[in-house]
Parts: C-alpha cells; structure tokens; sequence
C-alpha cells in the first residue's frame, strides 16, 4: 500500500518547501500552520507512514476496542509564491520517521524543490519578555555563509539535530537538495506550553527568505494570552528559588536582571529531548529515575522539572 496520496497536481518551477513537526513549544507546527492559513494554501498531498504497517494494539473505551487513528503528514502548495508547506501531526520515529523522509524526498524530486526549511525550539534560560534569538544549521556551506551574511542569522556551532529536522538535513544533503533547520529560542519551563512568539520569529524569517507577507494580528494575540502564563510561572519559580524572601523583596528584583541563580546559557536541544526520553522511560521502570536525576542535576534544571520528577513517584503509590 503506497504511503503518498495525491489530491491534485501542482505545476511548480523550483519551490521551497517549509515543513514543521510537532515538538517543543509547538514552535515549528504553530509557524507553517500560520503561513498555510494566511495564505490560504491549498492541499496537494498527503503521506500516511503507518498505511503499510498494521497497527499491533487497539484502544478500548467504554468496552469497544478500534484501532488508533493514523497520523498523516500534509503538504499544501501556493502557485503565488512557489511555496510548498509541509505539516505533521506527530513527531514520527523509527521506521515510520524514514518513511516520511523517503517519501517527502520522493515528492521533492518529483516537484522539482530547491531547499527544505524547518523550524524547531531552542531551548535556554531566559526570560519570557526576551526576544527569541534564531539561530541555524545547514547541510551546505554555501546556504549556511548565505544566510549569516544576508540574514544576519547566528549559527549553532556544535550540538545534535534530532529527530525529523536532523534526518530530513541528511537525507536531503545526499539527494544534493540544500536544507536549512531554523531554531528559536524558548524559555527552558515553557517547552510543554505553545511558544506564538517563537513561532513568529521563525515565520518573519522566512517572510524575508521567500518574500511574503503576512499580517501578525492573530500572533499577537495569542502570544498576549502565552505571556499571561508565563508571567504566572515565572513568578512561582522566583518564589520557590528565592524561598523564604519576603513579597517585597521579590517583587524587587529588576526585570531587567538573569533569571535567578541560572547561566545565561543554552541547553543544548539534543539534552532536553534526552531528559524528556527518560521522562517516558521512567514512568514504566522508576530504576532510570537515578540517571535522570543526574542528568537534570547536571544541566541545573532540576527546580524546572521537580514536580514532575516527584510526580513519578506519586504515580506509583
């Protein structure tokens, strides 16, 4: 059973294709959602990774079992701007993540693209009112020096790409297709909360990159209601790391200064996706909650993760 089903045929020069998968802060899937809809995209194709592989376990409620719902991956095209973008709905793994590496590269060649770009989260200590920073790994020199030089992009100078993001850049490069992975910064508590304004970030690079034009009005909106949140954790984690200061003393600190007693510095990305695998793997065996310990120890990202990690052993009585 073939995994790629085409809607309609698309006539296309040489277009980019703008893809996001689910992932921290929703950052990558909220930036191509938004310019899908502005731009009133329209839907082309679609690949089904699991169409050829039965599914080994049902859902049961209420008494009735059925199979879980497939997830898909969609592709909608702008003929205006020679756009393709490319929107998952889950952040696939193993077999099923190569075969929508094959099957998106057999769509690239089909159509004749020219680059690949995604977007992702980096994740570091920060404040929630900072601008995010973009920073970008390539799978060409060429593309990389273009984009620091015209752009003014920073470049991630060592680290891992994982998941999806990584495997497109690789594949892509032995298919000589130039790739570039887009990465905003976000606040290390907000990864399991939609970051809008990192998305936005990403968005208004990729404005500049292909030469639309969007209207920001619905981000700006929703990144008022984020912040809202954000300022409410931000005050629990300054109460809980200042502890027995009084409200006036931490109503004192100048919003201008680091978030308290932590580095300036990034968490590598491949780090957080780590500490979230042990996360997954700890719910079932509580042995693995020693390394994650550790791990998070480590990275002085215990405060942000502490209930969670207690919550593991809630669970469990």
């Amino acid at each position: 059973m073939t995994e790629i089903k085409y809607h309609s045929h698309i006539e296309t020069n040489s277009p980019i294709i703008l893809a996001g998968w689910p992932g921290m802060g929703a950052v990558a899937t909220q930036a191509v959602d938004y310019i899908r809809r502005k731009l009133n995209m329209k839907l082309f194709a679609e690949i089904e990774p699991h169409a050829s592989t039965p599914p080994n376990t049902v859902i049961v409620s209420q008494g009735i079992s059925y199979f879980p719902k497939k997830s898909r991956v969609f592709l909608f095209y702008s003929k205006e701007y020679d756009l393709i973008v490319c929107e998952a709905e889950e952040q696939f793994t193993g077999n099923a993540a190569l075969k929508v590496v094959q099957n998106l590269l057999e769509i690239t060649e089909k159509v004749n693209v020219s680059r690949i770009y995604t977007g992702a989260a980096f994740v570091r200590h920060m404040h929630y009112k900072e601008d995010p920073e973009i920073y970008v790994v390539s799978n060409s020199k060429k593309l990389r020096d273009w984009l620091v030089r015209e752009k003014e992009l920073n470049i991630l100078n060592q680290g891992q790409i994982s998941g999806l993001n990584g495997s497109i850049l690789g594949f892509a490069y032995e298919k000589n297709i130039e790739g570039a992975c887009f990465l905003a910064t976000i606040p290390i508590y907000s990864i399991n909360f939609p970051n809008p304004k990192a998305s936005m970030a990403i968005v208004k690079i990729w404005q500049k990159l292909i030469g639309f034009n969007l209207d920001f009005m619905d981000l700006h909106i929703a990144i008022s209601k984020a912040d809202k949140t954000f300022e409410i954790i931000e005050e629990q984690l300054k109460k809980m790391t200042l502890g027995d200061h009084t409200d006036e003393q931490i109503e004192s600190i100048d919003e201008n200064e680091e978030f308290p007693q932590t580095e300036n510095a990034p968490v590598p990305y491949d780090i957080i996706e780590g500490i979230e695998e042990l996360f997954t793997k700890a719910q079932k065996d509580k042995t693995i909650a020693h390394k994650l310990k550790e791990d998070l120890d480590r990275w002085n990202l215990f405060k942000e993760y502490e209930d969670r990690f207690l919550d593991l052993f809630r669970d469990s009585h």
